[in-house]
Parts: structure tokens; C-alpha cells; sequence
């Protein structure tokens, strides 16, 4: 089935925003901008899910690649037994450990070739993230014995370079191997639950942090509701109401940035262990309705909107019958 793509969901429907993933990247050239909007042409996608597992919004869709326990990218050897993909890039982080998850103790195996001789070669920044990130949840888990990477050319094409990965990877094995504890039988909790247990080298990769200048932002709630991720969302606390944004669910598409109309928000250095948690942006006094008890704004005073109009009809009901 070809690729679909939301526009609600894609960046490019905000101002400010110029994302070019699929565009750049499509095989094919079947992605082409409409009304300023990428849109797919069914006769030129070659359904090779590559805009469906790098979109940062999750706005592109399709079939996905993960439906046998081998898998090899078009630049492998001959693999028995295994699925064909385009490339790893195909894949996401996600479908790789729920497939993990749902499949108890099954092993899955995703063989790569050589990037450089890849008519998808364009690709392999993105193809080395998603190894990357499933390599640290592996670990995080300790599933590394369940999924595994190998490095497997065509011997036509075999180099220096992926030699030497390949011996890199198969050292790393024989490594993981010694390292590893047998004498232990732990419980494997999900995936989805271990984000504050990744390994310390983790933590400490460079990820931006957002930041907010409390001069400026009003508590306008533009950042909540144009979030693709909805990773910010309002509390109130007594008599405080507080701004937070929740930096793991953050995509770093800088949506709200881009959308501030007060302009008060800003990307800053830091690291993934600062996103774990919820950040404070900004807390405000907040005032209730001496009405109906809700909660108003801080720069309303005595009554919300609703019992201000609720009033204000009934005073012109008064003075209807009066006169």
C-alpha cells in the first residue's frame, strides 16, 4: 500500500517550519509539495517506508517491513530465510522492540550490508541513529542477546571498511558474551517503561532544552495545543498554575518556538538526563470565579467569561421588563 502522509500531523503546516525528510529522501521522487503540503503520488511511491519511520511527527504512514524473525537490507549477501528491506532505516526504534516484546524469547536478526556502495546511501545517517538507539534500549533492557546486527556484504563489494566492522561486531559478541552473568534469571520489564534506566553513556549525548522568558510568556496555551507530541500540558496547584514541558516526548520539531506569539521560547544546550522529568517554564498566580469557583486567567479580575455574559444577559433581561 503506498505512503500516506497527514497534513494536519506534518511541520510544514506551521509558519517558520521547513522540514524537508521526505522530500529530500523519497527513492522514488514521489513526494511533492501541494499548497506548500507534501502529498504522495500513488504511481510513484515504491512503498519502501523510509518517510513513515523518519518522520518526525509521525505524520507519514504505511506498511511496515518487521514481519519475519530475519531481516536483510538489499546490499547483504544471501540470507536464508530472510525479508528483504531496502535498508535499517526503514525501521523504527519502536516496531523493533515491540516485535522484541510481543515475541517472548524469539531472536531477531537484521543483517546490513556496505552503506557506501548503497543506492540508498543518503540514507545511512538515519540508518545509524535507529542502531544506535536500539542498541542503548537493548542494553537498557538486557535483550542484547535477542537482537542482533550483523554486518553482512556482497563479496564483490567487500572493503576495508566493512571488514573491519564486521570484525569490530563480531569482537564485540564474543565480548558481550564473556560479560554476560548466565547465572541470573530477572524479569524483563517492558520497554516502554525503562526510559530513566538507559545506561549512563546515554544520558550524557547533547539534546537540546527548551526555555522560557517569564517576561514574556502570558500562559496563552498556543505551545499546548500546537503540539504535535503533546509534550506540554497546564496544572493548577492551589494557587498556582504551572507551565510544564515534558522533554521525552519531545521531537525537537520546534513547533511551539516557531508558533510563540510572544516569542518566548528558546532552545538552549544540555543533555538527555535534564528531559526525563517534567520542566517547570512558568508559574503563575491564578484566580477563581467568585461565581462558580472555576479557575480564570491571572489578568481577569472577580468573574470568568461565562458568568461576566450570564450577567450581563440577565441585566439586559431586567431592564427590558423594567422598561
Amino acid at each position: 500500500m503506498p505512503a500516506q502522509i497527514d497534513s494536519g500531523k506534518c511541520l510544514r503546516r506551521y509558519r517558520n517550519q521547513a522540514c524537508r525528510v521526505c522530500l529530500e529522501n523519497c527513492p522514488g521522487q514521489a513526494i511533492q509539495l501541494v499548497n506548500g503540503l507534501p502529498v504522495v503520488e500513488k504511481q510513484g511511491c515504491q512503498n519502501c517506508g523510509f518517510c513513515r519511520a523518519q518522520c518526525p511527527t509521525a505524520a507519514a504512514s504505511g506498511s511496515t517491513w518487521l514481519q519475519a524473525p530475519v531481516l536483510a537490507c538489499q546490499e547483504t549477501g544471501p540470507v536464508e530465510g530472510a525479508i528483504n528491506i531496502p535498508c535499517l532505516a526503514v525501521l523504527t526504534v519502536e516496531e523493533i522492540l515491540d516485535w522484541l516484546e510481543k515475541h517472548g524469547e524469539e531472536r531477531l536478526e537484521i543483517h546490513c550490508g556496505d552503506c557506501e556502495s548503497c543506492a540508498c546511501s543518503n540514507w545511512r545517517i538515519y540508518a545509524e541513529k535507529t542502531r544506535q538507539q536500539v542498541k542503548d534500549w537493548l542494553r537498557a533492557t538486557g535483550w542484547q542477546e535477542r537482537c542482533q546486527f550483523k554486518i553482512s556484504p556482497k563479496e564483490k563489494k567487500l572493503g576495508r571498511r566493512a571488514l573491519f566492522s564486521w570484525l569490530s561486531l563480531k569482537l564485540l559478541e564474543k565480548v558481550e558474551q564473556v560479560l554476560k552473568d548466565s547465572g541470573e534469571n530477572k524479569p524483563r520489564p517492558s520497554w516502554s517503561n525503562l526510559l530513566p534506566r538507559l545506561p549512563e553513556a546515554a544520558w550524557q549525548r547533547s539534546a537540546e532544552i527548551l526555555a522560557v522568558d517569564p517576561g514574556k510568556c502570558d500562559q496563552c496555551g498556543v505551545c499546548i495545543r500546537v503540539c504535535p507530541q503533546q509534550a506540554f500540558f497546564s496544572e493548577v496547584d492551589g494557587k498556582t498554575r504551572r507551565l510544564l514541558w515534558q522533554g521525552s516526548k519531545c521531537r525537537d520539531c520546534h513547533v511551539c518556538s516557531g508558533l510563540c506569539p510572544v516569542r518566548a521560547l528558546s532552545w538552549q544546550p544540555g543533555s538527555w538526563k535534564e528531559r526525563i522529568k517534567p520542566i517547570i517554564l512558568k508559574e503563575i498566580p491564578v484566580i477563581y470565579c467568585q461565581v462558580c469557583g472555576q479557575v480564570i486567567s491571572s489578568t481577569r479580575e472577580g468573574k470568568c467569561p461565562a458568568c461576566i455574559k450570564k450577567q450581563n444577559l440577565l441585566q439586559e433581561i431586567n431592564f427590558t421588563f423594567t422598561a
